[in-house]
């Protein structure tokens, strides 16, 4: 019984300290803090089902990713009715999309759509 106790309470905490993305709240927040810390900003409009639950499952789980991410970059994960401060431009967008910016908020590239998203394409 106390090596069941014992494994399981490894088990708990292992996951405690597994890795995740540093998220910030919303866009705007992000915005703000990648001009101050000179970092562009990865942006997921996300939503709770279908491709957003695989890429938060797959990528988004992807250690390496997730270094990269919170090295690199400011991260915000957005779903569009709980950010009110989110440009239209965002929040017109099919689900999930992941956009990039520069640190002052312009668009560095065109957006990536969809569950064909993998952590190689995402690493480019």
């Amino acid at each position: 019984m106390l090596s069941k106790i014992i494994i399981s309470l490894m088990l708990l905490s292992s996951l405690a300290f597994s890795a995740t993305i540093d998220w910030v709240k919303d866009y705007k927040t992000a915005v703000s803090i990648a001009s101050k810390q000179n970092k562009p900003i990865m942006f997921l409009h996300s939503c709770h089902f279908g491709y957003c639950k695989k890429i938060d499952n797959t990528i988004l789980s992807d250690e390496n990713i997730i270094k990269m991410l919170n090295k690199n970059f400011i991260s915000v994960k957005s779903y569009g009715e709980d950010d009110k401060n989110l440009p239209k431009i965002l929040a017109d967008t099919l689900t999930p999309t992941i956009w990039f910016f520069y640190p002052n908020g312009t668009i560095m590239f065109d957006k990536m759509v969809g569950g064909h998203i993998d952590a190689q394409h995402l690493m480019k």
